[in-house]
């Protein structure tokens, strides 16, 4: 054998140790959290910009909002039912941590029923709304729906994310993709209800609160 053949393969012989040593490294079970967290602070981004032009277009405006406050009683329900939601996820988590997978995927389809459940109320409320102030009638109402509208969009996306990891055919740690399906998704959901708890002060108590301050504009 030539000097050639056997560098070849001891080449060969180094390669095959390499593979073998990265398939024997551990799982990283976090992987796609990174991910994840910097697609949560994209989506935030665009929220920033929509409560942006919210102000923008309000802070010349002789009165805003523009006609009547939103109604709290809907709105207000919502909140609860995202927290509720948030509370059963949290659980779910925790149950399966504790390798109660079957527990843990029966809160999250209870995360998906409440949350299934606020998009309902939503409509019903966007439908009251509407038959008072309708889309374009002002800028206000324009950008009122758009954030509502946004939000609206991305919770069903949450609602995806969630029925994906409830589908899976195993929550836990696994040794192939996805992992951290359900922290992931969980992840998303949290930051849907805290967009909608910024969107509840913003756009339902700011403008009450305005009202009340000012009664020349009741």
């Amino acid at each position: 054998m030539n000097a050639n053949a056997l560098l070849e393969r001891d080449a060969e012989g180094r390669e095959w140790v390499s593979a073998q040593a990265i398939r024997d490294l551990p799982i990283d079970q976090g992987r796609g959290t990174g991910a994840m967290a910097w697609f949560i602070a994209s989506e935030a981004m665009v929220f920033l910009g929509l409560f942006f032009s919210y102000y923008y277009l309000g802070h010349r405006q002789p009165r805003w909002p523009i006609g009547d406050p939103p109604s709290l009683t809907l709105p207000t329900v919502m909140v609860f039912i995202l927290f509720l939601s948030c509370i059963a996820l949290w659980a779910g988590g925790r149950l399966m941590r504790q390798g109660r997978e079957q527990p843990a995927r029966g809160a999250l389809l209870v995360t998906v029923l409440l949350g299934c459940g606020f998009l309902v109320l939503n409509a019903i409320d966007y439908n009251t709304e509407t038959l008072v102030q309708p889309v374009t009638q002002n800028p206000y109402t324009s950008i009122f729906y758009t954030i509502g509208g946004v939000h609206a969009a991305h919770l069903i996306l949450g609602l995806l994310f969630l029925l994906y990891a409830a589908l899976l055919p195993r929550l836990g740690p696994t040794e192939k993709p996805p992992h951290s399906s359900y922290r992931n998704a969980a992840m998303y959901w949290y930051f849907v209800t805290a967009v909608w708890l910024v969107m509840y002060a913003i756009l339902y108590i700011g403008p009450h609160h305005v009202v009340a301050a000012n009664p020349a504009l009741h």
